[in-house]
C-alpha cells in the first residue's frame, strides 16, 4: 500500500521547496548569543561590546561571525501592529547595533517566537514581550526585521505557541514554522532560520529551516551538557549541509548555572563540533580565559564542524555507556575520518576500537586534535583510557578506506520521528530489551501512517537507510536483524523497487533474528526502506550488506572522492 499524503501536507512539501530555494545553505552558524549569560537583560552597550571583543579576542577569523540578539529588546506593538523597541535598554533602536555589528564584518541575527508571547514574558516576567511574537505579524516583522534592519539570523521560540503558564494557545508546531519560512522567503532576504522546540521538532524541519533545537535549554553543569549529548547521538540521519541539529548555545566560560570542569568543557565543545551543531557562544567574551578562548579558537575541531560534508558524527560503539562516533571529514568514503571517544560515566573507562569497525584498513595515522599532536601510526585497532566525563577527538587517516557493511537502524532516517508529541505514532531508537542487539540498541514502535491532526498531515512510519553506498554496481544479500514476538509483516524496497512483504518473528524481543533477502545494489547510494502502512512492524536491529565470496577484494576497498553538501 502506498503512503498518500494530504494535500495540506504537499502544500507544506511545495513551501519548504520554495523556501528552500530562497536560502544559501551553509556551515552551521557560528556566533555569540546573549541569553546564556544575560537572559533578557541586554541592551545596545552590551551588545555592542560582545561584537567588538569578538573580533578584538581573534575569534571572528576564526568563523565566529553571527552575534544573535535573544529575548529581552521588544516594548509590545503600536496601533498599526508595528513591533516597538524597548527605548530605555536600545535607545536608539535595534539600527545602530546592526550597523555597528555589520561594520566589524559580522552578522546579525535577532530573536521573536511563533506565538504571540515571547518566552521571556511568559516566565520571567519581561512584559515588554506580551504581544511581541510573529503569530499574526509573520510578513510584518519579517519585512521589518530582514528588508529594513537588515537582520542576517532569526532564533524563533514557541513558548507561545504551548498551552502553558499565562499562554493559553495550543498551536501546530509544523504550521506556524511553515508559515514564518514562507514570510522570510517572501523578502528576498538570505536569512539563517532556527527553530526552537527544545525537542526534535519532526522530520518537516529539515526542508524548512536551517537549524532546529532538539533539547531543553543547556545549563553550564554536566548533566545538562551529558543530557544533550545523549538525547543527540541517534540523530545523525536528520542532518545535511545546510540543515543541523542544534544542541543549543556553548556554555564555554558561562558560570551562571555552575561552572564545566576542563575536561567537561573539552567534550562539551567537541561533541558540538563532532555533531555539526552551530556554535553560538554564550558567554561574556571580554573575560573569556586564555585556556577557554584557546579551545574556542581550536581550528583543528572548528574544522570538523564546518566541513562542507556537513555530516553529523554517528555511534560506532557502545561500550558499557561509553561511546565511540565517527563521520567522514573532507571526503565521503575517504580514508579521512574523524573519531570521538566519549565517557560520559562516573568512573574512567578502558575503551578500543578495531578499525576495520570504522571502515579503516592497513596504517592509520591519529592526530589528537586537542593537544594538536600527531600520536604515531597504528594498525589493527586504538585504545584509550578516559576519565570521567572526558573525550579524545581525533583525526584517523588510513591506508585504505573499506566498504562499509553495517547500518545500524539507530542511524536510519525515520520519515515519522518526532520528540514533540505531534503525531499519533512514531518510531524511535530505544535500549529496552536490545541488550543482544550489535549497538545495544534497536528501533521500536515501526508501522502504520503518523498523523499530525492539527497540521493535518501524515507521514510514514518507516525505517530508511538513506545512503547505503557501494563504489559500483553488484549482487548482495541484505541480513535485517530484528525482534518481535509474534509473527509480524514488513515490506523492503531498495531504491523505490519493491522486494516483497516478508513475514518475521524471532519469538522474543529479546532475541534476534535474521532475515535474507538477494538483490542488486547501484555504484553510489542506494536507499533501503522498511515498512508496513497497514500494520505494526518488527523492532530493527541493524543491516548487514554480504557480499558474494567471489568479489575481489577491490570491489570493497575505495580510494573516496570529495563530495561536498550531500
Amino acid at each position: 500500500m502506498k503512503t498518500v499524503l494530504t494535500t495540506a501536507c504537499f502544500m507544506a512539501f511545495a513551501l519548504s521547496m520554495q523556501a528552500q530555494s530562497q536560502r544559501i545553505e551553509l556551515p552551521p552558524t557560528m556566533g555569540w548569543s546573549s541569553w546564556n549569560t544575560y537572559h533578557a537583560e541586554i541592551n545596545e552597550e552590551l551588545i555592542k561590546m560582545q561584537a567588538s571583543a569578538l573580533v578584538e579576542k581573534g575569534l571572528a577569523k576564526k568563523g565566529y561571525k553571527y552575534v544573535n540578539i535573544d529575548d529581552g529588546f521588544q516594548k509590545l506593538r503600536d496601533n498599526n501592529g508595528q513591533l516597538l523597541i524597548d527605548d530605555v535598554r536600545f535607545p536608539h533602536g535595534l539600527e545602530p547595533v546592526v550597523s555597528h555589528v555589520h561594520g566589524l564584518g559580522l552578522k546579525a541575527g535577532i530573536y521573536s517566537d511563533a506565538g504571540i508571547k515571547t518566552c521571556a514574558s511568559i516566565w520571567a516576567g519581561e512584559t515588554g514581550g506580551a504581544v511581541s511574537g510573529l503569530y499574526g505579524h509573520e510578513q510584518q516583522d519579517c519585512d521589518y526585521f530582514f528588508k529594513d534592519l537588515k537582520f542576517d539570523f532569526i532564533k524563533v521560540d514557541f513558548c507561545g505557541g504551548e498551552a502553558k503558564g499565562s499562554n493559553t494557545l495550543a498551536l501546530s508546531p509544523q504550521q506556524r514554522y511553515t508559515d514564518i519560512a514562507k514570510a522570510i522567503a517572501n523578502t528576498g532576504c538570505n536569512v539563517q532560520y532556527n527553530l526552537c522546540r527544545w525537542a526534535f521538532p519532526g522530520t518537516w524541519a529539515i526542508d524548512i529551516a536551517d537549524s532546529w533545537r532538539t533539547t531543553q535549554d543547556i545549563e553550564s553543569n554536566w548533566p545538562s551538557v551529558k543530557s544533550i549529548i545523549n538525547q543527540n547521538l541517534y540523530l545523525s540521519a536528520y542532518c545535511k549541509f545546510g540543515h543541523y541539529n542544534d544542541l543549543d548555545m556553548l556554555e564555554v566560560g558561562v558560570t551562571r548555572d555552575g561552572i564545566l570542569s576542563k575536561d567537561e568543557t573539552i567534550t562539551h565543545f567537541g561533541m558540538w563540533c563532532m555533531m555539526s551543531s552551530p556554535l553560538l557562544i554564550g558567554c561574556d567574551v571580554t573575560s573569556l580565559s586564555d585556556e577557554d578562548l584557546a579551545l574556542l579558537g581550536n581550528e583543528e575541531l572548528i574544522a570538523l564542524n564546518q566541513d562542507t560534508l556537513g555530516l553529523q558524527a554517528y555511534v560506532v560503539s557502545n561500550q558499557d555507556g561509553a561511546y565511540v562516533l565517527v563521520k567522514d571529514f573532507e571526503t565521503l568514503h575517504g580514508r579521512k575520518r574523524a573519531v570521538a571517544f566519549y565517557n560520559p560515566n562516573e568512573t574512567a573507562k578502558e575503551m578500543m576500537i578495531n578499525f576495520a569497525d570504522l571502515d579503516l584498513a592497513g596504517n592509520v595515522q591519529i592526530r589528537d586534535l586537542v593537544l594538536h599532536e600527531n600520536l604515531g601510526s597504528f594498525t589493527g585497532q586504538y585504545a584509550v583510557t578516559l576519565q570521567p566525563h572526558a573525550s579524545q577527538f581525533m583525526l584517523f587517516t588510513a591506508d585504505e578506506r573499506l566498504q562499509r557493511t553495517k547500518y545500524e537502524a539507530e542511524t536510519a532516517f525515520l520519515t515519522a520521528y518526532h520528540e514533540t508529541g505531534a503525531l499519533d505514532l512514531c518510531a524511535v531508537p530505544s535500549e529496552a530489551m536490545a541488550a543482544n542487539c550489535s549497538g545495544r540498541v534497536k528501533v521500536i514502535a515501526l508501522g502504520g501512517i503518523a498523523k499530525d491532526s492539527m497540521a493535518g498531515t501524515s507521514f510514514p512510519n518507516d525505517l530508511v537507510w538513506q545512503h547505503v553506498y557501494v563504489p559500483q554496481n553488484t549482487s548482495v544479500t541484505l541480513n535485517i536483524a530484528y525482534t518481535c514476538e509474534n509473527s509480524q509483516d514488513m515490506h523492503v524496497t531498495v531504491n523505490g523497487k519493491d522486494l516483497g512483504n516478508f513475514s518475521c518473528c524471532s519469538g522474543s524481543a529479546n532475541v534476534v533474528s535474521n532475515l535474507e533477502i538477494s538483490t542488486k545494489l547501484k555504484a553510489g547510494d542506494n536507499v533501503i526502506r522498511l515498512y508496513n502502512d497497514e500494520g505494526v512492524m518488527p523492532d530493527i536491529d541493524c543491516l548487514t550488506l554480504n557480499f558474494p565470496k567471489s568479489a575481489k577484494s577491490k570491489d570493497v576497498k575505495m580510494r573516496g572522492k570529495k563530495k561536498a553538501r550531500r
